[in-house]
């Protein structure tokens, strides 16, 4: 079963949505990330085997991030961000983090959003940072008390 709270997320997003195509009627955008490894070849890429221009194998590459978004009427201009992953990890996560994430939005993707949209993402973890976060169970004790000092705590 489904928890509580993300029906009641996922309850809200519908709705959102419901409302913005009947009476809002902003511009929807869609954003996401991906990556893509010059190793790829038909058995590991989502290109269907039919189609001409598929990836050959090849032993060593680039493994290169890609971010953007898009709206109905495709993407946004000037908001595709591209460059060349610096890990060894199996995906995009350690270069695509919440640093990279929010230059690409200020930089390249706010300036260019349509006026008054609406932007829709997903819930990965470098898209909710939160500025000075509070302590946990597993902060240390030293961390803990700097924190609460600097708060007047």
């Amino acid at each position: 079963m489904e928890r509580s709270d993300i029906i009641a997320w996922r309850a809200k997003y519908i709705e959102k949505m419901r409302k913005n195509r009947t009476t809002e009627k902003r511009p929807v955008v869609f954003l996401d990330e991906t990556y893509i490894h010059s190793t790829y070849h038909s058995k590991s890429c989502w290109q269907s085997e039919e189609d001409p221009g598929l990836f050959t194998s090849d032993p060593v590459g680039s493994r290169w991030i890609i971010a953007h978004a898009g709206t109905e009427n495709g993407f946004i201009s000037n908001a595709l961000l591209i460059f060349k992953s610096q890990s060894n990890s199996s995906d995009y996560h350690d270069d695509m983090n919440s640093t990279n994430f929010l230059k690409w939005m200020n930089e390249k993707l706010i300036p260019n959003l349509p006026a008054r949209s609406l932007v829709v993402m997903d819930n990965a973890p470098y898209h909710c940072t939160q500025i000075n976060k509070a302590p946990t169970m597993s902060t240390l004790k030293d961390e803990m008390r700097k924190w609460l000092r600097e708060r007047g705590i």
